[in-house]
């Protein structure tokens, strides 16, 4: 799965031999889209996480002739993504307990 241990360690731990913390539910958007089926069926790739597990699915996919954008917080984007030269869109959420006026529903 990544650079470092090629998937290798993430058997039997949640981390992979760069130390690097894997998730249970990376792991299974990367099982469900496959680069074959990613380049096969879409145009563009929007990777919704800055995690570094899911650059090299977005290599394979620019490489097949897919478009890639990166949406992740500013402080929270693998530095993988912007040295590889993907656009990464910030994403920031000032206050998660107030509600934009405009999305209140009438009472």
């Amino acid at each position: 799965m990544c650079a470092t241990c090629e998937g290798k360690a993430h058997l039997y731990s949640n981390k992979c031999a760069s130390g690097t913390q894997i998730h249970a539910a990376d792991l299974m958007l990367l099982a469900h889209a496959p680069a074959e089926l990613v380049i096969r069926r879409y145009y563009r790739l929007v990777v919704g996480s800055g995690d570094g597990i899911f650059v090299d699915r977005a290599i394979a996919a620019r490489a097949g002739g897919v478009g890639v954008a990166v949406v992740a917080r500013a402080d929270g984007c693998s530095t993988r993504f912007r040295r590889r030269s993907f656009p990464v869109l910030d994403f920031e959420i000032e206050d998660l307990h107030s509600v934009d006026p405009r999305l209140e529903l009438a009472a």
